[in-house]
Order: C-alpha cells, then sequence, then structure tokens
C-alpha cells in the first residue's frame, strides 16, 4: 500500500470492493509500518485509525498520492480503476494517542 503525506497528514487508497476497504468499514482501526517495495518492515509499527475521505480532501489526498508515486499513483493506479469501474477511496491515518 503506497502512502503519501501532506505536511503532518498520511493518505492511502484502495478501492471500494477491496478486501481491507470492507474491513475498514467495520473497524478503521490500523498498524501501519514502513517497509519496503515487497512488504517487508522497516521500523515499528503504528497504531493508528482511517477515516474516509470525501470530495475536497479526498482531491487532496489524490494530489499528495500523484506527487508522491507519479506514475504508479498518478497514472497506474486511477486508470486501472477507471478501467475495472472501481470506485477509488480515500482515507487519511491519524495516530493512536497523538
Amino acid at each position: 500500500m503506497s502512502v503519501a503525506f501532506d505536511g503532518e497528514r498520511a493518505f492511502f487508497r484502495s478501492y471500494s470492493k477491496a478486501w481491507k476497504t470492507k474491513r475498514l468499514r467495520n473497524n478503521p482501526r490500523v498498524e501501519v509500518a514502513p517497509c519496503t517495495f515487497r512488504g517487508e518492515p522497516t521500523g515499528p509499527p503504528v497504531h493508528a485509525h482511517a477515516t474516509l475521505l470525501a470530495r475536497e480532501q479526498a482531491a487532496v489526498a489524490a494530489k499528495a498520492l500523484a506527487r508522491r508515486h507519479r506514475v504508479l499513483q498518478a497514472i497506474v493506479v486511477p486508470l486501472a480503476h477507471r478501467l475495472m469501474r472501481y470506485k477509488t477511496m480515500h482515507y487519511e491515518l491519524h495516530p493512536d494517542g497523538g
């Protein structure tokens, strides 16, 4: 999963039919950690909760993701979501106990 930052804010996206999106509807608590491209952790996990964003805030998240991951998140993922007719869901991460 790609995470991008805009100042102190952290964002990620998924699509409406993904397992993680369905799980987040029932339980927004998550554990995130920096990792390699292959998913091997490179740092300690952080407990957080994910908030689904709408309209203007989703656009802020989309722009942050596109800036951070120019090819993957600016072109490939949005195109794939459109072609597959998926609804793109943008989330903001909020650390627990912060």
